[in-house]
């Protein structure tokens, strides 16, 4: 087994993900200045994924630990920054979290969050962990995620008709977001919020009118720690966690559909309408892309084990579904071990995909390459994989068959070029 879980890293970067995009909160890490600029720059792909109008990230400050705090303690450090940011910022709630550095010194973190919060009388929460140590990035994501429900979530009658999402990192062109909020549409049911990551402390208030919670994202293993979230979520308001298989591809959103509506009481006509409705939709992709796709030959690529195990029965069936024909699959294992799994782990899931080994002299005659991190100057038959978020839906389906089928015309143009000069009617079609 792996010494490290999928959700190995820095605990403040699982603060980071509870804070989110949460209008009243501020983030102060007790570091020095690199961690912060660490922290900012880690998810940065997730965070600064917005639009004008929509939530920003909330700000993070840093205490800006030195050398010589390293040495003579930085309590008083910690303490002008909490208070400069209550002044400049005015948060509801401040998380505070601690590097590595703190947890070496011994600073009581704790102390000085509870002093100034009596000072300023609003929440601070002091979370347990330091950096890596103690529990990392699981063990900080959990901690902060109880502390918003314990200070803001009171249990209720729940007998409205809305759900809670659990697991959402990034509501801009998600396509899981996407898909549910369409789905839940349909059946007239609303979203209360999503926690952690996008609530106000109204929200969170306001979260006993939910009926029950959804969970999303359990496609990886990453996950983890909302499952966890989410289940203590539920057991304060009593209510019931909804856990089903992501709807990546087109059976699994079939599958999705039926399990959740079932376990939301969906009327059954209602339910029927929606399934019929996707059915179809669903078809209308399939029969405007297979013409293209049909009979075209493809190989999976890995020029080195991915960092996480990668779980591709989405790519299977897709292929399955438009008459691709999958020739093999083309593991290059290097020195580099990955980074939060074992090589088992990794190799076990591509394995179990059913594909024969090959190797790279399959590459070159292949209509398509399946690979993961294309890099700029790789051969136009190189599909780069959306395997952190996959083709969730009907969406997500729709924009995966859009992407093959503009690399099966651009071949197709390609090869027309090299054996037959264009005419200026040629020209213009390709234009």
């Amino acid at each position: 087994m792996s010494t490290k879980s999928n959700c190995y890293g820095c605990s403040m970067t699982g603060i980071r993900r509870v804070a989110g995009f949460s209008p009243d909160c501020a983030i102060v890490l007790h570091s020095p200045k690199a961690c912060g600029q660490i922290i900012r720059e880690k998810d940065g792909y997730v965070m600064r994924r917005y639009t004008p109008g929509e939530s920003r990230p909330a700000p993070i400050f840093t205490s800006n630990i030195s050398g010589k705090d390293a040495i003579f303690g930085a309590q008083n450090q910690l303490e002008e920054c909490l208070v400069s940011v209550i002044q400049s910022c005015s948060p509801k709630y401040i998380f505070v979290g601690s590097s590595c550095v703190v947890g070496v010194i011994g600073d009581d973190v704790a102390a000085v969050c509870d002093k100034v919060s009596r000072q300023y009388g609003i929440p601070i929460f002091a979370i347990p962990c330091c950096g890596f140590m103690n529990g990392g990035y699981e063990a900080g994501m959990m901690a902060a995620g109880r502390f918003l429900i314990d200070a803001f979530v009171t249990s209720g009658k729940n007998q409205g008709n809305e759900v809670i999402l659990c697991g959402i990192l990034d509501k801009t062109n998600n396509y899981e977001y996407e898909f549910i909020c369409e789905i839940l549409s349909m059946w007239n049911i609303k979203i209360n919020a999503v926690f952690p990551g996008y609530t106000s402390v109204r929200q969170m208030e306001e979260l006993n009118k939910s009926r029950a919670i959804l969970l999303c994202g359990s496609y990886t293993k990453i996950a983890t720690p909302y499952c966890k979230i989410a289940e203590y979520l539920g057991q304060k308001l009593h209510i019931p966690v909804i856990t089903t298989p992501d709807p990546i591809g087109y059976q699994k959103s079939m599958d999705w559909l039926a399990k959740v509506g079932k376990q939301l009481n969906v009327e059954t006509g209602t339910l029927a309408s929606s399934v019929n409705k996707t059915k179809k939709e669903f078809n209308d992709i399939l029969e405007s892309y297979r013409t293209f796709l049909a009979n075209k030959t493809a190989v999976l690529y890995f020029p080195a084990l991915p960092k996480i195990p990668v779980y591709l029965d989405w790519l299977i069936e897709f292929a399955r579904l438009t008459g691709i024909i999958m020739k093999g699959i083309c593991v290059h294992v290097t020195e580099e071990t990955p980074t939060y799994a074992t090589v088992e782990e990794v190799t076990s899931p591509l394995l179990q995909l059913g594909l024969p080994l090959c190797d790279k002299n399959a590459l070159p005659d292949a209509d398509f390459v399946f690979t993961i991190g294309r890099k700029k100057n790789a051969p136009h038959n190189y599909i780069s994989l959306p395997y952190i978020h996959p083709p969730f839906g009907v969406r997500g389906f729709r924009d995966f068959a859009e992407l093959l089928f503009r690399c099966e015309r651009k071949q197709y143009h390609t090869k027309a070029l090299q054996f037959a000069p264009l005419t200026p009617g040629d020209r213009r079609e390709l234009l």
